[in-house]
């Protein structure tokens, strides 16, 4: 048969059709619709059938035989050219009937004539009936079993054709057309005809239970047939497949699909190298695939890679050709994902890119395929940059952007760039930043990029100037922490880009957080960079001079510099001296803070340290203004002053604190510093907590929380740890420092701490069971407290009492279950993971914990 399959050009050259024929031709052959070339021939200029080649309703009477014959009536009414439609493959073609007859006799023409034994001999079974068939009538019983419109005569047809002089396997593949048939009643007859024609009778028996059986005989058929399918010939598994892909697509059978479908899965390994058969398997797919995803989706997506390994090119091409017709987001997502897994061309690679960017921009989490597709751009490693970057510049859309970040980010983590790549990354982040939503801003500027060495430093440079811009700008939350955390990742190249914005400021409010920002990237320096904090020392001292409005902030960066590994012995030495010259003269709380800063480096002499210490600790002796507010009524109600006074509480107290707390922890503090140090903030607290000293509520606090910070710190000797948790213990019922005093005692090892950690859990218990504290606010505390306790590897000196206060307390937990207390669910929980829970209270635990219960979510 002559099935034109030239292009446009060729078409034109070789026949004389109409311009809007060659249209119609085309839309033909993007449906897979091919014309044999007597019907181009008959289609040309002033031909029979040039108007049936541009009638527009010709595509839609393809899927109806007799739609497509009453369309011939009207552009042939005597019907002198009839047309056929054939199924090839996946493909069809319109052919002319006599070119089927026309195939049949000069097959005939070119077979040699076989001697009269060798007939006998082949044909035996047909007992003579042989000769009343003639070679025509055989011509037209093909073509009734493939169009003809009533099942009845396709049934005829079939019978007669067993008894025809056709070679098996020409019947074969005749009654494996009709398996393909809609009609249960012409499937079953070909199945039989198949089985008279020699085929093998166990297979045909359990193909014709899975056609016409009940539930029970279609499921054991379907398993029977998967068993055996990798043992048949090709001829048999054409046979089974045919009749499974059939049933796929016949709505009777939707209740087995599933198993239907596994069975196309065990075949898919054993399937030969056939691509009509590949093809019916990947357009039958498809369809369930269109109306049943969430049913099929995994089923198919295995075949589909087994089919992969069977014909690489056939797999890809289809893919391909179905991506861009799709328009449903699962299905998208689904080939794009397997055109991902297959590893195509090089050439569809950008394409593949920048189609799955965009479908991961409209994801849903819980969807498989949207996690997978966000894998497989993880595996694709650097050939997903340069896709994620021009995604990047294209999108306005402010998820989308963060997403594409994020993933350019997990890429750089996990492959090694090239530096070029990188380079690209940074400068694209660098021309959006100015415009970026601040939230896009934080994820580039959380970028791993920021700390890799081999990237230029005036890249860097360049996005901590863009960071810097907005840091005083209201509204942007927690842009200035994550501005902070970016400059100290970048580093050295950072300081450039402080500095420029410093010598010129938009405003006081950049001017302070820049400077701020300084101090911090300033202790970060290494050696390495001991030019680097001279050049800072300097700009500073220059810079307060001026007295700008960032003075404050100018003091603690020479303070933090004093600390910075990077700092010379005689730079240190010197910004203290100008430090202790200058506490009197302007900015004293300042000047204060940068020397609690400083009074920790190890730079400095002991003499030195002392001193700071010294006059940190007068000035937490001396009396604190009183009377620092007045309250007047007005109209508006009532009304609270406060003169500059407040500020010995609000600011000076906090930064004398903070100062003492730094040298007694630092590395290099003596221990009699460190003991003079303690003693005094222990004397403060015990003032406090006796009320022979007022303090505010917070300075109170503060003190409290440097205690519990200076009792967990290594270095801290044990006879210290013990004086401060003593102290602290002189206010317990106050919850805040009961939940300092478990943090600490949860870790307690030495045995005089194990006492206090018994007192602790006498305390614990006390509270759990008094009636003054069973609101559920006290309740929560008390019991995040014994979860706390419950984790330490002992609970008091004797191992007997410390069984008898976990158990104890494991008990009080419980009774929190039972009323329902907020957290206590998951307080349990992280207790069973405890080693030092013993088993026989973990699975107490066990019992009294809710069972999970199991989500299902329908299709899924």
């Amino acid at each position: 048969m002559q099935i034109f399959r030239g292009n446009e050009k060729e078409l034109k050259d070789q026949f004389d059709i109409n311009p809007l024929g060659v249209v119609f031709i085309g839309l033909l052959r993007s449906k897979k619709v091919y014309l044999t070339e007597p019907v181009l021939e008959l289609c040309t200029k002033k031909s029979p059938l040039e108007g049936l080649i541009k009638n527009r309703t010709l595509l839609s009477t393809l899927d109806n035989f007799p739609d497509f014959e009453a369309l011939q009536t009207i552009h042939d009414p005597e019907r002198n050219f009839p047309l056929t439609i054939l199924d090839v493959g996946t493909e069809r073609v319109i052919a002319l009937s006599d070119e089927i007859l026309a195939e049949e006799g000069w097959q005939q023409s070119s077979e040699a004539e076989p001697s009269s034994t060798a007939l006998k001999t082949a044909h035996s079974h047909l007992s003579g009936l042989e000769s009343l068939f003639s070679s025509e009538e055989i011509a037209r019983l093909k073509i009734a079993i493939a169009t003809a419109v009533s099942p009845d005569e396709r049934i005829e047809s079939i019978r007669k054709m067993t008894f025809s002089q056709l070679e098996k396997r020409e019947k074969f593949l005749l009654f494996f057309h009709a398996l393909a048939d809609k009609n249960v009643e012409v499937r079953t007859e070909a199945i039989l005809a198949l089985e008279k024609s020699g085929f093998q009778p166990e297979i045909a028996e359990e193909m014709l239970s899975l056609n016409k059986g009940d539930d029970e005989q279609k499921e054991y058929a379907i398993g029977s047939l998967s068993k055996i399918f990798s043992e048949v010939g090709e001829l048999e598994q054409g046979a089974i497949l045919q009749i499974i892909l059939t049933l796929l697509q016949d709505s009777h059978y939707e209740h087995i699909g599933e198993l239907l479908f596994q069975a196309v899965d065990d075949f898919s390994p054993h399937l030969p190298a056939n691509q009509g058969m590949l093809e019916r398997i990947m357009a039958t797919a498809l369809k369930n695939l269109v109306s049943k995803f969430n049913l099929y989706h995994k089923k198919i997506y295995n075949i589909l890679l087994n089919l992969d390994k069977i014909d690489h090119d056939l797999l890809e091409d289809f893919l391909w050709h179905e991506l861009s017709k799709s328009s449903g987001r699962n299905q998208r997502s689904f080939f794009l994902v397997l055109l991902c897994e297959i590893q195509v061309r090089e050439e569809r690679i950008p394409v593949v890119m920048e189609q799955a960017i965009r479908e991961i921009s409209f994801g849903d989490e819980l969807d498989p395929f949207y996690l997978q597709l966000l894998g497989s751009l993880h595996q694709m490693g650097e050939k997903t940059v340069t896709s994620l970057l021009e995604r990047l510049q294209e999108s306005d859309r402010v998820g989308e952007r963060i997403q594409i970040v994020g993933l350019l980010d997990n890429v750089c983590r996990e492959y090694s760039l090239p530096l070029p790549q990188k380079e690209e990354i940074i400068k694209v982040y660098i021309d959006i930043f100015s415009l970026a939503h601040n939230k896009l801003r934080e994820s580039m500027l959380d970028s791993i990029l920021l700390s890799d060495p081999d990237l230029p430093a005036r890249l860097k440079t360049q996005l901590a100037r863009e960071a810097l811009v907005d840091i005083h700008s209201e509204g942007f939350d927690q842009f200035p922490d994550v501005v902070r955390s970016a400059l100290l990742q970048i580093k050295k190249p950072a300081i450039d880009a402080i500095l420029q914005v410093l010598r010129n400021p938009l405003n006081t409010m950049q001017a302070v957080r820049a400077t701020d920002f300084l101090g911090d990237v300033v202790l970060e320096l290494d050696l390495s960079h001991a030019s680097e904090v001279g050049k800072i020392k300097d700009f500073c001292f220059k810079q307060i001079k001026k007295n700008p409005e960032n003075v404050r902030e100018l003091f603690k960066v020479l303070g933090k510099i004093v600390l910075a590994k990077a700092t010379q012995k005689d730079d240190a030495q010197s910004i203290v001296h100008y430090l202790l010259d200058n506490v009197c003269k302007s900015h004293p709380y300042a000047i204060l803070e940068a020397l609690g800063w400083a009074g920790s480096s190890p730079l400095l002499e002991e003499e030195v340290t002392t001193d700071i210490c010294c006059l940190l600790m007068a000035l937490l002796d001396n009396r604190l203004p009183e009377n620092i507010s007045k309250t007047t009524q007005n109209d508006e109600g009532t009304r609270y002053e406060f003169d500059f006074k407040t500020t010995a509480y609000t600011d000076l107290l906090p930064i004398l604190i903070s100062g003492l707390e730094r040298i007694a922890t630092g590395s290099s503090t003596s221990e009699s510093i460190r003991r003079l140090i303690v003693n005094k903030l222990l004397g403060k607290w015990k003032r406090l907590v006796s009320h022979k000293l007022v303090w505010g509520p917070k300075n109170i606090t503060d003190l409290g929380k440097t205690i519990y910070r200076l009792s967990i710190n290594p270095v801290m000797e044990a006879p210290i740890k013990i004086q401060l948790v003593e102290a602290l213990f002189a206010k317990v019922a106050i919850f805040s420092i009961t939940e300092l005093l478990a943090e600490i005692l949860s870790q307690a090892k030495e045995e005089e701490l194990l006492e206090w950690s018994a007192r602790l859990c006498e305390k614990l218990l006390e509270f759990a069971t008094h009636q003054e504290y069973q609101n559920q606010e006290d309740k929560e505390v008390i019991l995040r407290c014994i979860g706390t306790m419950l984790k330490a590897p002992s609970l008091s000196p004797k191992s007997r009492e410390s069984s008898r206060y976990r158990e104890n307390m494991l008990y009080q937990l419980f009774e929190g279950l039972r009323e329902k207390v907020f957290g206590v669910n998951n307080i349990l929980k992280d207790l069973l993971s405890s080693p030092h829970i013993p088993k026989k209270l973990q699975k107490e635990i066990g019992k009294r914990l809710p069972k999970p219960t199991r989500l299902v979510l329908k299709n899924s």
